[in-house]
Formats: structure tokens, C-alpha cells, sequence
């Protein structure tokens, strides 16, 4: 029993470092709502959107597979963090490989039977999530390409978060007794675009200011254009979302969303310039666009609650 309580403390703690509820919350409670709303948005018309007790159901479900995501990507980059993150708790010791290998297998056992109790699709969704964190793991460990190209390695591993838009997408159309549509699609699709946004603009450095080694978009590309390459995700997926919500077709309701979705990529072309104009700045681009992807996916929450449900 005291061995039990002693790993469970060890977890516990590794927990709370690593997968901060204070800010995981926020973040994926957000774009959950968000993602959701939208989804309603374009796909259901003139139905008032509402928070239902599925869409509890659905965000508990996204942040159970965040997590596992988190534990997953902390025995992934093991040889990483040691040579660039020796404050890692893995790396420390805090918490052991054994523990988090448990860790991972409840919290799967935990996600997929409750799922399972809702939807085959959903459990589908989940499942690959599980499956393909593990996949990442072996990749890593055994394709030189994939653990040092950046923009190569891309595309493989952000299918989990188009699963994971793909799991609310599945969630929302069976809420509402649809099948999932191109339409939905897009707007989860758009959601990915702000997110790989932030990916690229928080791994750009100037080489002066960077690590041997260390794994940034900017080392395979250069500084300036990975920047553009981040501004584009953001141009993309505003420009995506705003029509596929069509403002202007439908009179001057909604014509406010035109103006509030183009702030996000205005911060990350500001952004950009901000950070190519001043290479001696110490904070780089990371913080900003932090502000940018929560800018646009609180604003997307923003219109789909206050615009289309309180003025709808």
C-alpha cells in the first residue's frame, strides 16, 4: 500500500507540473466550446446553440486525451529534454518510466470505456489518438528523418490534434443527429491551422539566439520564412472560418465576425514584424503567438455565444 501511495504521489505531482489544470482547462475548454459552436454555426442553421451536458461530456473527454497526449510526448522527447530540458521531471527523476507506462494505461482504459458507452465513432476517435501517440514514440526513437526534420515530421504527428477536431466534429453531429460535413470539417480544419500558427511561430529563433541542436522550424528554413509560414497558418485559418460563416450573406447580423476574426492574424503578422525588425528581442515570438491562437479561438467562442446566441 505504501509502495501504491508513493507512485500515486509521484504521478499526482509529475500531473500537476506537467499538465497544469489552470491553463489546460482554459485552453482546451475554449476551443472545445469554440470548435462546437462553430460547428453549429455552419452546419445547423438557424438553431440556437446551447451547452448540453454531451458537450461536458465531450470537453472531459478532450482533456482525458490531452493528458495522455502529455505523459505520451514526455517519454517521447526523453533523450531531448535531457540534452536542452534537464528540468523535466522525467529527467529529474521525480517520476519514473514505470509509472508514467501505468499512467498511460489507465487513463486509455478510462477514456475508451466510457466512449465506449457513448459511440462507436467517438471511441474510434480516441482510440487512434492512443494508438498513434505510440506510433510517434517508435518514429522517434527509430526514423532519423522524422526526429530531426521538423516540417517532415509535421504532418505525421499533427494528426492527433486533426483527431482530436475530428472527435468533436463526431461528437457534435451525432448531438444533433447529422452525419459529420464538409462544411464541419473546414471549421475543425481552421481550428488546426491557429494551432500550427503557434507550433511554428514558438519554435522560430534567430541562430544567434538558439541552442546546437535544438529543434526549431527556422534551423530548416530560416528565421524569416518560417515567420511567414506561421503568419499564413493564422491568414488561413481566419480567412477559412470567416467564410465559411459568410457574414455578408446574411445581412449586417453577423457582420461584426468579419472584424473580430481578422485580429488574430493582424497579431501574428504584427507579430512577425515585431520579431524579424528586432533581433535582439529575448522573449522571440512564442509569447505573442500564445495571444494569437487564444485570441482566435476565444473569439470564435465569443461569436458564436454572443453573437449568434444572445444577439441571434
Amino acid at each position: 500500500m505504501k509502495a501504491l501511495t508513493t507512485r500515486l504521489e509521484a504521478i499526482g505531482r509529475f500531473s500537476l507540473e506537467r499538465f497544469p489544470l489552470r491553463f489546460y482547462v482554459p485552453w482546451f475548454g475554449i476551443w472545445t466550446i469554440a470548435l462546437d459552436g462553430a460547428l453549429h454555426w455552419v452546419t445547423c442553421g438557424e438553431q440556437a446553440w446551447a451547452p448540453t451536458r454531451d458537450l461536458l461530456e465531450t470537453l472531459l473527454s478532450v482533456l482525458g486525451i490531452t493528458y495522455y497526449m502529455r505523459v505520451a510526448d514526455e517519454l517521447r522527447d526523453y533523450e531531448y529534454d535531457k540534452a536542452y530540458k534537464p528540468n523535466r521531471p522525467l529527467v529529474r527523476g521525480d517520476v519514473t518510466f514505470p509509472e508514467l507506462y501505468w499512467t498511460l494505461g489507465v487513463t486509455a482504459v478510462v477514456l475508451l470505456g466510457f466512449n465506449a458507452t457513448l459511440s462507436i465513432a467517438r471511441t474510434a476517435a480516441l482510440a487512434f489518438i492512443v494508438v498513434h501517440s505510440l506510433v510517434l514514440w517508435v518514429l522517434e526513437k527509430k526514423w532519423g528523418r522524422y526526429r530531426d526534420g521538423m516540417f517532415f515530421a509535421l504532418p505525421v504527428w499533427v494528426l492527433i490534434f486533426c483527431a482530436q477536431a475530428v472527435y468533436v466534429c463526431v461528437a457534435h453531429a451525432e448531438r444533433c443527429g447529422s452525419a459529420v460535413s464538409m462544411r464541419g470539417a473546414l471549421a475543425g480544419a481552421a481550428t488546426i491551422f491557429m494551432y500550427l500558427h503557434w507550433e511554428v511561430a514558438r519554435k522560430t529563433a534567430w541562430p544567434q539566439s538558439s541552442k546546437p541542436g535544438e529543434k526549431l522550424y527556422s534551423s530548416e528554413v530560416g528565421t524569416a520564412p518560417a515567420m511567414l509560414i506561421a503568419v499564413g497558418f493564422a491568414v488561413l485559418a481566419s480567412a477559412l472560418m470567416i467564410g465559411l460563416v459568410s457574414p455578408w450573406s446574411e445581412g449586417n447580423r453577423d457582420s461584426m465576425v468579419v472584424w473580430l476574426l481578422a485580429i488574430p492574424p493582424a497579431l501574428a503578422l504584427f507579430n512577425a514584424v515585431r520579431f524579424l525588425r528586432g533581433r535582439g528581442i529575448a522573449a522571440g515570438p512564442g509569447p505573442l503567438a500564445t495571444a494569437t491562437y487564444f485570441s482566435f479561438i476565444g473569439l470564435l467562442a465569443f461569436c458564436v455565444i454572443v453573437v449568434r446566441v444572445v444577439h441571434g
